[in-house]
């Protein structure tokens, strides 16, 4: 396959529902032969869904995304047989497969789960110090966040964003702390795409790292804990920015 981008345009019903395709935005990479075809499917269109290339209520086919990889039924029926288990498609009985709309509820409680988690880690790292090695680690990260920014790159950002928070987490040493970190995580990055297409909210998810960063380093658990909790709590403006100008991508 040749990296090219489906061409189905999503028509939409009275309701706000998407009642074709959804796969406008979508960019096809080559399956690999050294991984099974099911995974990569999965994985592609789990990414185009958390990154709202497909966005929320879009009707997605198995016959158009069997056409479009160039793959048989059956590994895009293993694909789709997993996107209902992770949460982002919902399957209708004489309808087809919908990508889930987003929950504000669902939103709000993934973010207070988050910020618990989030918070007893800087607790943890404040009271027993980074190590050496993660300590490097999240300096290279921030280098990285910074080199994203000055370039544009607005993707990697996202990446290391999430690569921050997870790394935080991980220096813990409690490796389940970044795995449920992880999950909950999931509920929220469709809405966070909406705040990373701005470049100074970028610019400000930076210097709120950086801080945090330095205040995790030095010990002060009371400027880590505020900053953290100002940090996280801002989805919920972005949430209230989305659902008022999108409320076709809610429930």
């Amino acid at each position: 396959m040749d990296g090219r981008r489906m061409a189905k345009s999503i028509t939409r019903t009275r309701s706000g529902e998407a009642s074709t395709g959804g796969l406008d935005n979508l960019t096809i990479k080559p399956l690999l032969f050294d991984r099974g075809a099911g995974g990569q499917i999965f994985d592609a269109l789990r990414l185009a869904i958390m990154r709202m290339d497909i966005p929320p209520g879009s009707l997605i086919s198995e016959a158009d995304v069997a056409a479009r990889f160039g793959a048989s039924r059956t590994p895009v029926r293993e694909a789709f047989m997993q996107l209902p288990e992770a949460g982002l498609v919902d399957t209708r009985p004489s309808r087809g497969n919908f990508v889930t709309k987003l929950s504000e509820r669902k939103i709000r409680e993934a973010r207070f789960v988050r910020e618990a988690i989030e918070l007893a880690g800087i607790r943890h790292l404040c009271a027993h110090s980074l190590s050496a090695a993660n300590a490097g680690a999240l300096q290279d990260n921030l280098g990285q966040q910074e080199s994203c920014l000055v370039a544009g790159r607005e993707i990697e950002f996202q990446d290391l964003d999430d690569g921050f928070h997870f790394t935080l987490a991980a220096s813990t040493g409690y490796p389940r702390i970044a795995e449920l970190l992880k999950r909950e995580k999931m509920g929220l990055d469709r809405l966070r795409v909406f705040s990373l297409k701005h470049q100074p909210r970028k610019e400000v998810l930076y210097q709120e790292h950086l801080a945090i960063f330095n205040a995790v380093t030095s010990g002060d658990e009371t400027l880590a804990i505020r900053l953290m909790r100002s940090h996280l709590s801002s989805i919920l403006e972005t949430l209230s920015g989305v659902a008022a100008e999108h409320s076709e991508y809610f429930e």
